[in-house]
């Protein structure tokens, strides 16, 4: 098994492989760095159906620097770590869900360069997180990263197609793979059974505990405000079905080797995606279902799970119910 990690060049996905590359050291798999080349064409206006490309040598060129320099780069943070790199052609979002479909893991930057990489939040990023088979990891920008990402990024844009961000080992150097307690959002669906079971077996690889957190929000209508003891009737009862959803499913999800991991079970009344935010601001991930109770049938990433990923500050990971199955199949 391998985990995968998509680079572009840019600083943040300078960090998913610092993630990735301490990730395949814990793990003991290969790492699988990939470069996705999509290449830009243009069609005149109001002409004939002519498209115009960078020169494929360019192209080349760049994708060939980046590798280079994610290879030296993870070989500095984790000299004995088994990696493979390579070159995929097409729309990146499709060429890295078909990476993952053999992998432990697929590692993303949640933005990059646009155009050259498009590894970036919001299209591959939330595509892949929404489709892959593997566990997503999406590691965002840091708080104390910003102002240089901003110089990173400037650079980046009025460099040559052949250069490469020489930055990558600085920004790989102060990111941190996290020993922090494991988040997971808990709401009883199969998502969410998903990622209770992909938490615990992460906090066991950490010697880690677990924050398992079930949230409930009681709408505030108007008629429900002249009368707070009906109010207060309909909060209980919600809080009462988050805390038997959540003591149901932990206990249902544990098994024999999970024993020595510490699951703190926690009911909190609030909006989900802030909550779990919040929680994960300490936290060496957040686990997620691609979607829980109350989305759209059919949403393949749902709203809770697109929040948490737009706003959160430490590695996000995105299940899907599908896995969870499989993995829960192989341990019975």
């Amino acid at each position: 098994m391998v985990v995968v990690v998509g680079v572009d060049g840019s600083a943040e996905s300078a960090r998913a492989l610092a993630w990735g590359t301490s990730e395949a050291a814990l793990r003991g798999v290969t790492l699988d760095i990939r470069y996705v080349m999509h290449l830009p064409v243009a069609s005149p206006p109001f002409t004939d159906p002519v498209t115009y490309a960078e020169p494929m040598s360019t192209l080349r060129g760049y994708a060939d620097a980046v590798l280079a320099a994610a290879r030296g780069a993870a070989f500095a943070r984790e000299p004995g770590v088994s990696l493979t790199t390579s070159i995929d052609y097409g729309q990146p979002a499709e060429a890295l869900i078909s990476a993952g479909a053999s992998a432990d893991l697929v590692v993303l930057g949640a933005r990059g360069l646009g155009a050259f990489g498009a590894i970036f939040f919001g299209s591959t990023s939330a595509r892949v997180a929404a489709r892959c088979s593997a566990p997503v990891v999406v590691v965002p920008r840091q708080h104390d990263a910003e102002r240089h990402d901003e110089r990173t990024r400037s650079q980046s844009s009025q460099s040559s197609q052949g250069d490469h961000d020489p930055s990558w080992t600085e920004v790989m150097a102060g990111t941190h793979h996290g020993q922090g307690r494991v988040v997971v959002g808990v709401d009883g669906s199969a998502h969410s059974d998903v990622a209770v079971r992909f938490a615990v077996d992460e906090a066991r690889r950490r010697n880690a505990g677990v924050l398992a957190l079930a949230v409930y929000e009681v709408p505030l209508i108007d008629r429900w405000k002249e009368n707070s003891i009906f109010y207060t009737d309909i909060e209980n009862a919600a809080r009462a079905a988050a805390e038997e959803r959540l003591t149901e499913t932990v206990a249902r999800l544990r098994l024999p080797q999970d024993s020595g991991v510490d699951v703190e079970e926690r009911v909190v009344q609030g909006r989900a995606a802030k909550v779990l935010v919040e929680a994960g601001k300490d936290a060496s991930m957040t686990v997620v279902g691609s979607r829980g109770r109350g989305e759209v049938r059919g949403a393949l990433l749902g709203s809770v799970s697109q929040a948490i990923l737009h706003h959160a500050r430490h590695p996000v990971v995105v299940v899907h119910s599908p896995r969870a199955s499989r993995l829960l199949d192989a341990e019975d």
